[in-house]
């Protein structure tokens, strides 16, 4: 009560909303299984950016965090003196900040279906970055 009171006497004294960090383990399994957590693409941009973080502190598009193999996109990140640091608006995989979130946006909500209208299922691949510029 008396924190309260204390708070509404002065505003300034209001503690900043404090962000919750999910646990490396579970931002994976939301990154890597589609039918979790579908909203975690919609609810907010902090939430998209902070999902498509790694253990290790690294961000990296859908494209570059299932194909290990993918290198990183010189073309667009050149030479930096300190690559651990990505310049602003691009992931540390090289690649955009705004086409990877909405990539990771559509293969969130979006689901694919065959040949026969009532079989519906989920798409697994991801694009590559050079295919969606076209």
């Amino acid at each position: 009560m008396a924190r309260k009171k204390s708070q509404e006497e002065n505003p300034d004294s209001i503690q900043p909303e404090t962000r919750v960090q999910l646990p490396p383990g579970l931002r994976k399994m939301i990154r890597e299984v589609r039918g979790v957590a579908p909203n975690a693409a919609t609810t907010t941009r902090e939430l998209a950016l902070h999902i498509l973080t790694s253990s290790h502190l690294n961000t990296k598009c859908l494209h570059h965090g299932f194909d290990r193999r993918a290198k990183p996109s010189s073309t667009v990140i050149g030479n930096q003196s300190d690559p651990a640091t990505p310049a602003a608006g691009l992931l540390n995989c090289g690649c955009d900040e705004e086409d990877a979130l909405w990539d990771f946006f559509f293969w969130k909500t979006t689901k694919g279906s065959g040949d026969l209208p009532f079989e519906k299922h989920s798409l697994t691949n991801t694009l590559r970055p050079y295919v969606k510029n076209f």
